[in-house]
């Protein structure tokens, strides 16, 4: 062992950079491998023999295929390991032996060496055992003990309570009744010594101190280093320092500062526009907004300052810009300003005709009201609208811009929209609805054709059919039948061919398997029956027969996919208009027919059934 600076027990181990194992040479027997160094000379020997060209590059007498060990003389064995001590693992004992077998030898291992306590051993690259003393001790002679701080001198007018001096000892100042501790009342005994400043006990005492008027002081003591804290009451402002503290003359630094009272007066409220102030005094705040119609420019809210001043400048309310519009094709529009209330004239060339508003607003969302309208040639006609089966098509006249209404004849019920639009091209927008045959005999106020949904399971005893199952109406039969309704399941395959030879109404025709009569309380209707008389059906496909119907923001022509309907107003059917990203996602809450169900994105309307045809 040797001693140093924090008391450390150094074991050296030379490390071994190679030894060789020729055939004649000794073999070692530690855990250090032994590296065969090859005969560089002009002849070969299979016995390992001395040869003419035989190498000893470590001069140790032996040829260097014969070699123990290549890094010095084979036959020097301080430790007596057998192993030469040019290619020892660990010079300070025995390399054989490993009693953990973890690959080092003993003699150089931090798991067999035995430090002393209070200290922590390490392995170097060099094979090198170490134990130093841990923070905080030192050594003595072969034992590390704890470091000693020395005693501490008791404050004047004051107690120091201390068990021991040594490391992780703590002390503790207390003063006399009537003084005031200046600095720690606790110190520890550190690796280097006692932590902090010694500390004193002080008799000082600067009396206490008057809040200001209107303001309040934070004073937990009056003694030696005591710092007093002042603040104002809302409205008032500090002039002066803010904090004071107890000297040893026995006196408060600064002086005593005051509270005045801000108020920065009222507001005018800004054309337009109002203003909101919860104080006019220090701290308060004023709020801006503007009337309908118009845009707050400039900061929303304003602040009483210290100087007495609303922060920021008076902002102004402008009133919102609905932007230029476009003039109809063969025609003109006249606004002298896009501003809120402005109107806007439309007027069209010789020879059209305005088809629309004349007049439109500029609203307080800062869109002009309504749609923009058109200019047809007057001379345009579409001709008859096209027929339809089991109906009739009424258009007294059908020049650009007028409509066609379809009616299904008594007995048929109208599926699809049943109003079209003469275009300017001289062709009808709108297909002809469909007029299905009410199915008068199943006495269920159903039609042929028309949609329905399986209201229970197994409906009149269909295998497999699960409720909510969709299905057509195919025909029906006599009111007193207990399955008045023959119905063609959506994708099943257990039914039958209908057995049309019971039907009383409807066009039945005999066909593969997935039709069964069924009785009315196990099916409902698809048809949006609470608008547009039970024309439509969610999935249906329609178009636009004017330019943003009901102000949906798409153009005459556009489709759309039929999703729910409602009773609510004059806007009675919800509509996804195809490729369209404004409106909203569907707004469901209205709807009071058919399985409306919201989606993520835009696109969706509520539209007049007079706004829109059948695709």
């Amino acid at each position: 062992m040797q001693r140093s600076s924090g008391w450390i027990l150094v074991m050296v181990v030379g490390t071994s950079l190679g030894c060789g194992s020729g055939t004649n040479g000794g073999t070692d027997a530690g855990p250090g491998a032994d590296v065969l160094t090859i005969d560089t000379g002009g002849r070969d020997d299979a016995g390992g023999g001395d040869d003419a060209g035989c190498s000893d590059m470590d001069m140790d007498g032996v040829c260097d295929d014969e070699d123990i060990c290549a890094n010095g003389p084979d036959d020097v064995d301080a430790d007596g390991d057998t192993v030469p001590d040019a290619c020892d693992l660990c010079p300070e004992g025995d390399d054989t032996q490993d009693a953990d077998a973890d690959g080092t030898a003993d003699a150089c291992d931090c798991d067999a060496a035995a430090c002393q306590a209070n200290a922590s051993c390490t392995e170097t690259p060099m094979a090198l055992v170490t134990c130093t003393c841990d923070e905080g001790y030192e050594a003595s002679g072969e034992e590390c003990t704890p470091v000693d701080c020395g005693a501490l001198t008791e404050p004047e007018n004051g107690t120091l309570t201390v068990d021991t001096t040594t490391f992780g000892s703590e002390a503790m100042v207390s003063c006399d009744a009537g003084f005031t501790l200046v600095g720690d009342a606790v110190r520890t005994c550190l690796a280097d010594g006692w932590s902090g400043d010694e500390p004193l006990c002080t008799s000082v005492d600067c009396g206490p101190l008057d809040p200001p008027t209107n303001g309040a002081i934070d004073l937990p003591s009056t003694g030696f280093s005591a710092v007093a804290t002042y603040s104002c009451e809302d409205g008032h402002v500090l002039e002066g320092e803010v904090t004071r503290t107890c000297q040893m003359d026995e006196t408060w630094s600064g002086a005593a500062p005051t509270c005045r009272f801000v108020d920065c007066g009222g507001l005018s409220a800004p054309v337009e526009g109002m203003v909101d102030t919860d104080r006019t005094s220090f701290g308060g705040t004023a709020s801006y907004t503007c009337n309908p119609g118009h845009t707050l420019m400039g900061d929303p809210t304003r602040s009483c300052g210290a100087d007495g001043a609303w922060t920021g400048a008076e902002p102004s309310c402008e009133p919102v810009d609905c932007g230029g519009l476009s003039a109809p094709a063969n025609g003109a529009v006249d606004a002298m300003f896009t501003t809120f209330g402005s109107i806007a004239s439309y007027f069209c060339n010789g020879g059209y005709t305005l088809i629309g508003d004349d007049t439109r607003t500029c609203t307080e969302d800062g869109v002009w009201s309504g749609v923009e309208p058109i200019c047809e040639r007057d001379v345009v006609d579409c001709g008859p609208p096209p027929t339809v089966a089991n109906g009739v098509a009424i258009a007294p006249v059908t020049t650009v811009g007028e409509t066609a209404v379809y009616r299904c004849n008594s007995g048929y019920q109208e599926l699809g929209g049943h109003r079209a639009v003469c275009l300017p091209d001289g062709t009808w927008l709108g297909d002809p609805p469909i007029c299905a045959l009410e199915l008068a005999c199943s006495g269920c106020g159903t039609v042929e054709g028309e949609r329905v949904r399986a209201t229970t399971a197994m409906p009149s005893g269909a295998r497999n059919v699960l409720a909510g199952r969709q299905g057509t109406l195919i025909a029906g039969q006599d009111v007193g039948a207990t399955l008045p309704n023959l119905i063609q399941w959506d994708a099943w395959s257990d039914g039958h061919n209908g057995n049309c030879g019971i039907a009383d109404c409807g066009t039945c025709r005999n066909s593969g398997s997935g039709r069964w009569w069924t009785a009315c309380d196990q099916f409902e209707t698809q048809r949006l029956t609470c608008a547009c008389e039970g024309a439509f059906t969610p999935g249906d496909r329609v178009v636009a027969l004017f330019n943003s119907p009901s102000g949906a923001g798409v153009t005459r022509g556009t489709g759309g996919t039929v999703v729910g309907a409602s009773t609510t107003g004059d806007l009675n059917i919800l509509i996804r208009w195809d490729g369209w990203s404004g409106g909203h996602n569907g707004n469901c809450s209205f709807s009071t027919c058919g399985d409306c169900t919201s989606l993520g994105s835009n696109g969706h309307w509520w539209t007049n059934c007079e706004m829109i045809g059948r695709e």
